[in-house]
């Protein structure tokens, strides 16, 4: 049996230049066709707020790449770290670094990432991720290793979550991949309102089994699995950190997906 899926694949483009937001598309099984660097101006404007900022961003981004690429599914994000209504931006030195880092210092503050999507068709429709992170108090030590590594480069706020900053995190409520730059659960639930068939992302993946793969897709059909659930548990698989028992029938699907992304 052929699904109906193998024909009609969407093309998926990355309206962005960070190689962290295509590593965590790549972890839920999505591989963008296409990566496109926007260059726009992210200076706040004048009384916005930081949720304002983040979206605006995210809709430029994807808005800007979506003229060039008419036929695609457009991703943007954009991330935004604050404290109160102030933007801590992507510092331009090392000792920009430092003075955002020693502001942070001790101080619960939020990481706001804006996403959007926009259509084929036009439409466009978007997220907001906010998360809480606060840190402990920071040590000249502590900002002079997180300033040599050289990992406040590029970023919002002289810092990377999934670096030496998280050996100095106290807390975070929120979306963790938010915090990287691109929140999982917000991006699949805005492709899968926009009628992109994730699962179909899915079995083309270059080392896919399209049996397993073909097989894996019409038994969630028939069992009548949500795919951000599909896609979310396959996360979940990929890193062993479930044993969750799968609905009947399930099990097929599940066994596809182990394949595909052994």
């Amino acid at each position: 049996m052929t699904s109906n899926l193998a024909t009609a694949r969407p093309t998926l483009v990355l309206a962005s230049a960070s190689p962290r937001r295509l590593e965590l598309l790549r972890q839920v099984g999505l591989d963008p066709d296409r990566v496109i660097p926007t260059d726009i101006d992210e200076r706040p404007l004048k009384s916005e707020t930081p949720r304002q900022l983040a979206l605006r961003l995210a809709h430029a981004k994807a808005e800007a790449v979506a003229a060039c690429e008419p036929g695609a599914y457009v991703i943007g994000a954009d991330t935004v770290v604050a404290l109160g209504r102030r933007v801590f931006g992507k510092p331009e030195d090392e000792a920009a670094a430092r003075r955002m880092l020693g502001r942070l210092s001790g101080r619960a503050h939020r990481v706001l990432t804006g996403v959007a999507v926009r259509a084929p068709d036009g439409r466009t429709a978007s997220r907001l991720s906010e998360t809480r992170l606060r840190w402990k108090r920071l040590s000249a030590a502590d900002i002079e290793s997180l300033v040599g590594s050289g990992e406040w480069r590029g970023v919002a706020g002289g810092y990377r979550i999934q670096g030496r900053a998280a050996g100095l995190t106290l807390e975070l409520q929120g979306s963790y991949s938010g915090v990287v730059g691109l929140p999982l659960y917000e991006t699949l639930a805005l492709l899968e309102g926009l009628d992109v068939l994730i699962l179909d992302a899915l079995r083309h993946r270059p080392h896919a089994s399209h049996f397993h793969l073909e097989r894996a897709i019409e038994v969630a059909k028939q069992v009548g699995a949500k795919r951000t659930y599909f896609t979310h548990m396959a996360h979940e698989i990929e890193h062993e950190e479930t044993n969750a028992t799968l609905p009947e029938g399930m099990e097929l699907a599940f066994d596809g997906l182990r394949l595909m992304l052994s």
